[in-house]
C-alpha cells in the first residue's frame, strides 16, 4: 500500500487566511499560505549515508500562488514580501522508519530562474515518524513566489542509517505569510 499524500490542484491545497490590514502608508494584506506541501522519494540503494544528497521533490507538486492570489483580487506584482513560518517533515513509508534515521537535513525552495534558496534546516530527530525544522529566521522569498510558474523543492538529506533495499517516502508541508499591496 502506497502513502500518497493529497495532490490537488495549487489553489485546492492553499488555505489562507485574511490575517489583517495595516493602514499605515499604503495598505497592505497579510494572507497565510498553510499546508503548501512537497513530497520526496528516494531508494536506500541510490543514497549513501553519512553525505548529503539532494532530493527533488515529485513532479507536478510545484506549488504557485497565483490562482489564489487572482481570486481574491491580487496578483503576484502585489506581493511585497513572504516568509515561511513553519516547516514539518512526515515521513510516509517505510511504516517502521523513524525521523531518527537523519543526520540533518535542509529545505530549500526554488523557482524558475533563481537560485534555491534555504528555507528551513534541522539536525536534532526525535524518535517518531515527523520532525519540525528550524526555519531561517527573516528570510524573505517574496522574489521567489512571485515568479512565474510555481515553487519547487530540494530537501537535501544525510541520512544516519538507512534499511537496504528500501524505498523511502517523505512529505513537507509549510506555512508561508505572504504580504501584499492592497493599494
Amino acid at each position: 500500500m502506497r502513502f500518497s499524500f493529497r495532490h490537488v490542484a495549487s489553489s485546492a491545497i492553499l488555505m489562507l487566511l485574511l490575517m489583517g490590514c495595516d493602514s499605515v502608508g499604503s495598505e497592505t494584506v497579510t494572507l497565510v499560505a498553510d499546508n503548501l506541501e512537497f513530497e520526496f522519494e528516494f531508494n536506500s540503494n541510490d543514497v549513501a549515508t553519512g553525505a548529503l544528497v539532494d532530493l527533488r521533490s515529485r513532479d507536478g507538486m510545484d506549488v504557485d500562488l497565483g490562482t489564489f492570489l487572482a481570486s481574491q483580487g491580487f496578483s503576484k506584482a502585489d506581493i511585497l514580501a513572504a516568509q515561511v513560518e513553519a516547516v514539518r517533515l512526515e515521513i510516509a513509508f517505510p511504516i517502521s522508519a523513524r525521523a531518527t534515521f537523519l543526520e540533518s537535513a535542509i529545505l530549500k525552495l526554488e523557482a524558475n530562474g533563481l537560485s534555491a534558496t534555504e528555507i528551513a534546516q534541522q539536525s536534532t530527530f526525535p524518535n517518531e515518524r515527523g520532525a519540525d525544522f528550524e526555519v531561517v529566521a527573516g528570510r524573505d522569498i517574496g522574489d521567489l513566489v512571485n515568479r512565474s510558474g510555481g515553487l519547487q523543492a530540494i530537501l537535501q538529506v544525510n541520512a544516519r542509517e538507512l534499511a537496504p533495499n528500501t524505498t523511502y517516502e517523505l512529505g513537507v508541508s509549510l506555512r508561508m505569510r505572504i504580504e501584499l499591496d492592497e493599494g
